[in-house]
């Protein structure tokens, strides 16, 4: 088996493509690396299904709010996307102790965030966290942290 590592047509090209933007930096490349590695596994026995490397190697990758996210690993789309839609104020209450979530400085009740959350685009954070991005920012609690959406 010859390897294909093209940047556009190759199965890196094809890897690096379906994360996209869902992770970046150093990240994004171990991720990738990871994927290329599982897809020549997959290969070397017969198959060369990219989609189901990319599960195997980094848990699988959706779009939310137009945004690609990466899945946490075990957890299918159907499930993820029901698990977002059950957040509420209690999600969050131990990270806004004011009551309080900050999207550009500026005061949101955590229940009225909590609502808007399923709608949302989400930053991938590490396996199962999530930034919730708002404003061209993420939203985070009166100190200046970053609010994290945990999905397990």
């Amino acid at each position: 088996m010859k390897e294909d590592n093209e940047a556009i047509t190759g199965v890196r090209g094809t890897v690096a493509a379906a994360i996209g933007d869902a992770v970046s930096g150093p990240a994004r490349e171990t991720l990738i690396d990871a994927a290329v590695y599982t897809q020549y596994g997959l290969m070397s026995e017969g198959s060369g299904d990219v989609q189901r490397a990319i599960r195997l190697a980094t848990g699988g990758v959706t779009e939310r709010a137009g945004k690609k996210v990466m899945l946490p690993y075990g957890i299918d789309e159907a499930t993820f996307a029901q698990r977002v839609q059950q957040v509420n104020a209690q999600t969050f209450a131990s990270q806004a102790p004011d009551g309080q979530v900050y999207i550009a400085g500026k005061p949101m009740p955590v229940d009225q965030f909590a609502a808007q959350v399923p709608n949302a685009a989400l930053i991938t954070g590490g396996n199962g966290r999530y930034y919730v991005q708002a404003a061209g920012g993420v939203a985070t609690n009166k100190a200046g942290r970053p609010i994290v959406l945990e999905v397990r």
